[in-house]
């Protein structure tokens, strides 16, 4: 039940990270679904040396999910690779983290087959797979329950997504996870990623999205989601910048004032009424004889 957004930006030159997460938390008895409660006092953020990890999803497997990714992370930002060797670094980056998820998806199975049937995996797989056809194709349907977002700047900024099933992503731009990443997403592709001063003219110039910037379009994808499905995302958040060297929060002042750019955004611009007879609507029928005609009757 999470919103987390990761956005490519800059700050005085200095190629930035803007990353945003609601505080949304659901919790239920799980002898009655629908007993569900929920709070807004999660923080979603992981710090891992010089990169911040996202959790999505089933908290406590998120967590678990983080934990097997945190020894390669950390290794990957205090290996500090050289800029012409950023992308063998990456992909080596990925190539560990898959590993270790894919060490953890079998772990998982030989619980879940333990757990449901008593016996140990290896035992389990001499059976006959007609017989089991439904515990097989439970077995491979298992999945993480959860994905990350692992952020980084290293000479430039990294998003790489861990998705449900442990797999790895590079992305591009900006990259949105968890119940409310499909409204996101939409509300950033809306408009080229690039600074707003050069939207009309339609440039494809490579130019970084200035932070502040960055900051209203990651809070409005934020503010569309919540208000698309409020009981899955939080009306709350908690933000944080990553650079090179530093991490670190924005200005409760600064978050203010776009709140109230976002919310004047979202207003129905007064629109001067148009009566005059011809000026707004065209062809009208008549209910009582079927009639059409152009001029607009004195009585409607």
């Amino acid at each position: 039940m999470t919103l987390c957004i990761a956005a490519e930006c800059e700050y005085k030159g200095t190629p930035a990270l803007a990353l945003l997460a609601d505080l949304r938390s659901q919790t239920w008895d799980s002898s009655n679904p629908g007993s569900m409660v929920g709070s807004e006092d999660v923080y979603k953020m992981q710090e891992v040396g010089g990169a911040t990890m996202l959790l999505a999803g089933n908290r406590p497997l998120a967590r678990a999910l983080a934990s097997v990714c945190k020894p390669s992370v950390l290794e990957f930002v205090q290996s500090s690779p050289e800029h012409e060797n950023l992308d063998l670094a990456i992909d080596e980056l990925r190539l560990k983290i898959e590993k270790a998820t894919a060490e953890r998806k079998a772990e998982m199975i030989r619980q879940y087959v333990r757990s449901t049937h008593g016996m140990a995996y290896e035992e389990f797989i001499r059976l006959s797979t007609t017989e089991y056809a439904d515990v097989w194709q439970q077995v491979r349907s298992l999945h993480f329950q959860a994905e990350l977002l692992i952020c980084c700047v290293i000479h430039e900024p990294i998003i790489i997504r861990v998705d449900h099933f442990g797999k790895t992503h590079w992305i591009d731009k900006y990259a949105a996870i968890g119940s409310g990443a499909d409204i996101a997403r939409a509300m950033l592709c809306l408009q080229l990623w690039v600074p707003a001063r050069l939207h009309r003219i339609g440039s494809h110039e490579l130019a970084r999205v200035p932070l502040e910037e960055c900051i209203f379009r990651l809070m409005e994808a934020h503010h569309v989601a919540h208000k698309a499905n409020p009981s899955l995302v939080g009306g709350y958040t908690a933000a944080q910048i990553l650079f090179p060297h530093h991490r670190c929060t924005t200005q409760p002042h600064f978050i203010g004032a776009t709140d109230l750019l976002i919310l004047k955004k979202y207003e129905v611009p007064q629109i001067e009424p148009v009566r005059g007879k011809g000026e707004l609507l065209r062809i009208f029928q008549s209910f009582s004889t079927g009639s059409i005609q152009d001029e607009e009757p004195d009585v409607l």
